[in-house]
């Protein structure tokens, strides 16, 4: 059906549907030449002078729209759906659409809708946004948050929309097949998980969600990590005001870091299988997360670990005080933390080690002649004992010669003066080598 409108005026007119003044329905075109709308309301999807519904062609030529509402839609002026955006996007004076709103170069003569106090369509996008980014990565396991949006053909969010359910999945990389993973024939695309479906409030949702990507690299030195493929997710739902359209997002990759950066400081990179950062080749392994340190554990490199096994929280050291994450205190001593790719006394890289203690006191960092992370610590010399070395694990407290004065843990003096006395770090003790004049030398060299 053709209907055509001329040097016409509609005001005050009302209706519970949409297009206040005129509506189009589906199938019909309607030319509208030389007319006013004014003071004119829709209580439907919207259009509170004009609106043309399930793909209608509205042509409109020397148009003014002043004071026209939809409150409970979109377009306080004019509401189009369906694709035909193009067949109302000149009037008959080769201007855009937005014209009918300005007829003397006021701003939208006080029209006014929810959304789109001018113009506004039904849902023609679905916008995710707040995707991590290099500034702000996502992390294996760890919360993050996108923003949905379901858009008219003009940008603008539909805030008339409480009802659609949306939700966020992972899309399968048709890359990852058998070949790229172990033959099982299994997909090895990212997961997501956390709160993948909402329902939409005003046009809007906040989605908190997880990814937990799979690994085919995990090595601790030099620290590397890698992910077989990158982790995809869309966005979609069904449109609640239009049954018939489904909603689809673009397909985004949500960063991810990776190496040192792969989890935030005070966390470690769990696995639920394979993952061995002993490995040059973890050999696939899905990840559990980032998961932060407990008290009484610590963490400053996500892939440290005791030798030979995943990366895991350390246990707190005998001398310090781990408070959780990476917040570690040491009362005495000098401690650092071991490097990547430096040979070391056997300590992993990401571990803090003991190097130094105050002179006078013990530093333990060994059991058995190897190197122990959990006990290291400072320790005071019983009284009457002593400590040539305050910087070598090897060394430990002896007892003080009968021929020298021993306090704090160190030689003070010697009993008879002009002795000498000479460090024999292979022992870890004091050497008599000579007496003064009128002495005998009893059990030095």
């Amino acid at each position: 059906m053709t209907v055509r409108v001329l040097n016409s005026t509609f005001e005050g007119c009302t209706t519970r549907g949409s297009g206040g003044g005129l509506a189009a329905g589906q199938g019909s075109k309607m030319w509208v030449t030389a007319s006013s709308f004014r003071g004119n309301a829709a209580g439907g999807t919207g259009g509170g002078a004009l609106a043309a519904l399930g793909g209608a062609v509205i042509a409109l030529a020397d148009i003014s729209c002043r004071g026209n509402a939809a409150p409970a839609g979109g377009g306080g002026a004019l509401y189009w759906d369906g694709t035909r955006q193009e067949a109302m996007a000149r009037s008959g004076l080769g201007k855009t659409l937005d014209y009918i709103c300005e007829p003397d170069g006021s701003n939208y003569t006080n029209n006014s809708a929810m959304y789109g106090p001018c113009l506004a369509t039904g849902y023609i996008s679905f916008r995710m946004g707040g995707l991590p980014g290099p500034g702000l990565p996502a992390y294996p396991g760890l919360d993050f948050t996108v923003e949905l949006l379901k858009l008219d053909a003009y940008g603008q969010v539909i805030t008339s929309d409480s009802s659609s359910t949306v939700r966020v999945t992972a899309v399968a990389n048709a890359s990852l097949d058998s070949d790229a993973s172990d033959g099982d024939g299994n997909d090895y695309s990212a997961l997501v998980s956390g709160g993948t479906t909402a329902t939409l409030s005003r046009g809007r949702a906040l989605l908190t969600l997880q990814v937990l990507p799979f690994y085919t690299l995990i090595v601790r030195d030099p620290p590397e990590t890698k992910t077989l493929g990158p982790a995809l997710i869309v966005a979609q739902g069904t449109d609640a005001l239009d049954n018939s359209l489904d909603m689809l997002s673009a397909v985004h990759e949500v960063l991810l870091p990776s190496g040192l950066a792969v989890c935030p400081a005070g966390f470690v990179l769990s696995t639920y299988a394979g993952g061995n950062a002993g490995s040059n080749n973890a050999s696939g392994a899905r990840a559990k997360g980032c998961e932060r340190c407990d008290t009484g554990t610590y963490s400053v490199d996500p892939l440290s670990g005791y030798p030979g096994a995943p990366p895991a929280c350390l246990n707190c050291p005998a001398g310090g005080v781990c408070h959780g994450g990476s917040d570690v205190t040491f009362a005495i001593g000098r401690w650092v933390v071991a490097p990547a790719g430096v040979p070391g006394d056997g300590a992993e890289a990401g571990m803090y080690v003991l190097r130094s203690c105050p002179a006078g006191q013990m530093l333990v960092n060994a059991l058995h002649g190897k190197f122990a992370h959990d006990l290291q610590t400072c320790r005071t010399c019983p009284s009457n004992e002593y400590v040539i070395d305050s910087t070598m694990g090897n060394i430990s407290c002896q007892p003080c010669p009968t021929g020298a004065v021993c306090a704090g843990g160190l030689v003070t003096a010697s009993r008879v003066n002009g002795s000498v006395w000479i460090p024999d770090l292979t022992r870890g003790v004091y050497v008599l080598t000579s007496c003064p004049a009128g002495y005998q030398l009893v059990g030095g060299l």
